[in-house]
């Protein structure tokens, strides 16, 4: 009997540790001479009989998929909700969003990775049944998110960047084809993304990462692209954690696709909610945890 016991018990050991297996997966698509890769999350409750939402998250510069995935817990909200999730990978952990750097490598090879993105959403719709398409990313990957949805805008249901502004070169040629839902998270002390526009980056190789508008200038593109009203409503969310930041919601009026802009007092440089223990190691200043940047992203788009 003890062996039998343990015997099943090692099958459904067995059994879990295959469903987890199939539930994240690596893929890999050649596009424009790279072999570029991405991880997949499916949620235990898709079956392929209804078509679900496929949400896109871009990793920041430096970063990549997996860490994505852990700064974001989009997995966990994908089981909560029932959408997929991709986490792809940058050429040389970076995204070419339009700024003409010279030093990350995305940028400096010219690498095409509004074709890749496009390319990206084609195939997991072949792979799966997917219903809408929806794109966030923090730092250079908000910034990417930015020059997708300027491009591309038809293939997005809605986008969410976080502390990102848009590159200064696409500033002017930023046309979106059609209006479309936006949210975005701005920190006012951000020591990497300057609020007020300017160079990105710090320290000793600040001015190699290229310039960006400033954050209400960025704002000023969607709420246009948008058709909103001049007449807005901010609101202080509640401060419910002692961390010296305070986040402003401000919504605008008579927009054909709505916008939502969330300003961090006191914001630095991460995705608000991350609870990672490198946060603490790295003078990227305050990541608020008044808001789930996760739970924003879900709630505005009603997933």
């Amino acid at each position: 009997m003890k062996r039998v016991l343990l015997l099943s018990l090692f099958v459904l050991l067995a059994s879990a540790v295959t469903v987890s297996a199939q539930s994240i997966s690596d893929g890999s698509l050649l596009y424009g001479g790279y072999d570029r890769t991405y991880l997949v999350y499916v949620p235990a409750s898709y079956d392929g009989t209804e078509p679900v939402p496929l949400v896109i998250a871009l990793h920041g510069g430096g970063g990549f998929a997996e860490n994505m995935a852990r700064t974001t817990d989009f997995n966990v909200a994908a089981d909560e909700h029932g959408f997929i999730v991709v986490y792809p990978n940058g050429v040389g952990n970076g995204w070419n969003d339009g700024r003409t750097a010279i030093l990350q490598i995305a940028i400096r090879q010219r690498v095409d990775d509004v074709g890749f993105l496009t390319e990206l959403i084609d195939e997991l719709k072949v792979q799966y049944r997917i219903d809408r398409v929806y794109m966030t990313g923090i730092s250079n990957g908000g910034m990417m998110t930015f020059r997708y949805a300027c491009a591309m805008a038809d293939q997005l249901a809605g986008f969410m960047t976080v502390v990102a502004n848009l590159p200064d070169p696409i500033y002017n040629t930023c046309a979106p084809s059609q209006p479309i839902p936006a949210v975005m998270v701005f920190g006012e002390a951000d020591p990497l993304m300057p609020f007020a526009g300017g160079i990105v980056g710090a320290g000793a190789r600040r001015g190699d990462y290229g310039t960006v508008v400033s954050a209400e200038d960025t704002i000023s593109v969607w709420t246009a692209a948008n058709g909103c009203a001049d007449a807005s409503d901010r609101v202080a969310l509640p401060d419910s954690v002692d961390d010296d930041a305070q986040v402003t919601l401000t919504t605008y009026a008579d927009c054909a696709a709505p916008v939502q802009v969330y300003r961090i007092a006191n914001g630095g440089h991460g995705w608000p909610g991350d609870t990672s223990l490198r946060l603490r190691l790295t003078n990227n200043g305050i990541v608020t945890q008044d808001i789930s940047a996760t739970e924003l992203f879900i709630e505005a788009f009603g997933l």
